[in-house]
């Protein structure tokens, strides 16, 4: 498991606009002060943006937002759970988030679903069914049996701040993500992608397709409609430490 919510700061990178202006950027931990303004973003950026969120029907429900903040709040503080934010560094000591990550950690053997929820919507329900109808498309567990691991970070999300969606932030925090295994000892990662942006990132930092499916048959499966968007197959993708992409610069 996890350590508590800390101030680990994990990368800093910097990239120029084309005005010449300056952008520092950097990684860290979630600091518990700072959870509420995650979930704000996480809300305003990944969950009334991305494709499944959207179809699910929550995205644009204030009842069922809020009955999602207050359940992923439950769920996001588990110790199995690890969030990291990538900040925009500012003048006055301040930064804003501009993106984040998270994974949670699995172990063979362990119990996963220890976090009792009451979701109070039934937007929010058909969510979570949702969700649960997606992991039995691409089940972890058996892809931990077939590389022979004991345990693996899976993706429990990602997002970038669409005015800051080309200088690398994506690429960056999939990069964190294999120093996390690095760190803890976790011989792979993977998770879902369902962006361009997210797909280009996570070739470039070297991940490998191990899964795909259609966007209509995906929506199918899971009996909802998924927006038009620019990707027409959803895919799963995997990445070891071990890898020699690892190490590109952003």
């Amino acid at each position: 498991m996890f350590s508590p919510h800390g101030s680990e700061e994990w990368l800093k990178f910097s990239k120029i606009r084309k005005d010449g202006t300056i952008l520092n950027f950097s990684i860290q931990t979630l600091p518990e002060n700072r959870f509420d303004e995650f979930m704000d973003f996480k809300i305003k950026y990944y969950v009334q943006q991305e494709a499944i969120h959207v179809a699910s029907g929550i995205a644009n429900n204030e009842r069922a937002l809020e009955d999602y903040r207050q359940v992923y709040t439950k769920l996001l503080k588990h110790p199995s759970i690890k969030i990291v934010i990538c900040c925009l560094e500012k003048d006055n000591d301040q930064s804003e988030i501009v993106g984040f990550s998270i994974v949670k950690l699995l172990k063979i053997g362990e119990k996963q679903n220890e976090v009792v929820i009451e979701p109070k919507t039934e937007l929010m329900r058909r969510f979570l069914e949702i969700f649960e109808r997606l992991e039995k498309i691409f089940v972890v567990s058996d892809l931990m049996k077939q590389y022979n691991i004991d345990s693996y970070l899976d993706d429990e999300g990602l997002a970038t701040h669409p005015d800051y969606r080309s200088y690398g932030i994506a690429q960056a925090l999939i990069k964190i993500r294999i120093m996390l295994c690095k760190t803890y000892g976790v011989p792979m990662t993977g998770g879902w992608v369902t962006s361009r942006g997210t797909d280009i990132a996570a070739t470039r930092q070297g991940c490998v397709k191990v899964f795909e499916i259609s966007q209509e048959e995906l929506g199918k499966k899971l009996g909802i409609e998924l927006p038009d968007n620019e990707v027409t197959h959803y895919k799963y993708y995997i990445v070891s430490p071990s890898s020699e992409k690892n190490v590109c610069k952003l």
